[in-house]
């Protein structure tokens, strides 16, 4: 399968524009409150999405708060 390189360059240059230590501190505190069991994770997903997070990015926080690695096939890293 051939991978549409125009949707990825898009994809690249929205990850280049954004504000990368809201997107970190986003992160930062959705994987906080995905650690407390009692905590509503909702506002702290929602925060993150807003600070330009992908939802991959999102979802790989929330593994790291569940003790699993944050990619499953170890191919990124956490912003």
């Amino acid at each position: 399968i051939e991978p549409s390189w125009e949707h990825v360059e898009q994809i690249r240059a929205w990850k280049a524009a954004r504000d990368l230590r809201a997107v970190r501190g986003a992160l930062d505190d959705l994987e906080a409150a995905a650690r407390e069991p009692r905590t509503n994770i909702m506002p702290p997903l929602i925060a993150a999405l807003d600070a330009q997070a992908s939802f991959g990015e999102c979802t790989g926080v929330l593994r790291i708060a569940h003790g699993q690695a944050y990619d499953p096939v170890a191919g990124l890293e956490r912003p």
